[in-house]
C-alpha cells in the first residue's frame, strides 16, 4: 500500500459532491486541525440538503482527484451485498495466512469486520472472484468518481494506484 493511501484512509474524508452553490458554508478547518489532521493534506466536506448548510475544511482539495483508497469499501460493500456473492454482513471470509501490513487483518473476517478494519485482503477477494466487468459495471452505475477501474491487470489496485479517482 502507498504512502498515499495510507494518508487517506487516516486523514483524507470525502463526502458528497464539491458543488457549494447555494449552501452556507461553514469552516472547521481548526475543529480539523484540534484532532490531529492536517488541513494541508486532508479535506472534508459534509452538506446538509435539509437546511443548506455545510462544514468545509481544505476547500482547495475538495476538487483534486485522488484514489478513494479505503472509502472504495463503500461501494465494494454494497456491490457484494446487492449481487449476492454475499448473503449479510456476516459472509466469513478465510484468511490466507499470509501476513499482512496490519495485525488486525491477519485474521479471518466478516463482511462486517473487514469493513470495520478496512482489511484490503477481504476487497481484493470480493473485487477479483466478481471480475473486471461486473465492477466496472457496478461502478459505473453507481456513477461512482471517474468510474474507470481499468483492466483486469488493475481488479484488486484500481482504488489504491487508480485508474479510479474520486473527488
Amino acid at each position: 500500500m502507498n504512502k498515499n493511501c495510507l494518508f487517506l484512509i487516516t486523514g483524507f474524508l470525502l463526502i458528497f459532491s464539491t458543488h457549494l452553490r447555494g449552501f452556507e458554508k461553514v469552516e472547521i478547518s481548526q475543529l480539523v486541525s484540534s484532532v490531529g489532521v492536517s488541513v494541508d493534506n486532508s479535506a472534508l466536506l459534509i452538506r446538509c440538503l435539509e437546511d443548506k448548510r455545510c462544514w468545509v475544511s481544505g476547500e482547495d482539495l475538495i476538487s483534486v482527484p485522488h484514489q478513494p483508497c479505503s472509502t472504495a469499501k463503500i461501494p465494494h460493500t454494497l456491490i457484494a451485498l446487492e449481487v449476492g456473492y454475499a448473503k449479510d454482513p456476516h459472509k466469513v471470509f478465510k484468511w490466507d495466512g499470509q501476513k499482512r501490513f496490519l495485525d488486525v487483518w491477519n485474521k479471518d473476517h466478516t463482511l462486517e469486520s473487514a469493513f470495520k478494519q478496512s482489511t484490503l485482503w477481504v476487497y481484493q477477494k470480493i473485487t477479483s472472484d466478481l471480475g473486471c466487468e461486473e465492477m466496472s459495471s457496478w461502478i459505473g452505475k453507481l456513477n461512482y468518481g471517474n468510474r474507470f477501474i481499468g483492466g483486469d491487470g488493475d481488479i484488486t489496485t484500481y482504488w489504491l494506484d487508480g485508474p479510479l479517482a474520486i473527488s
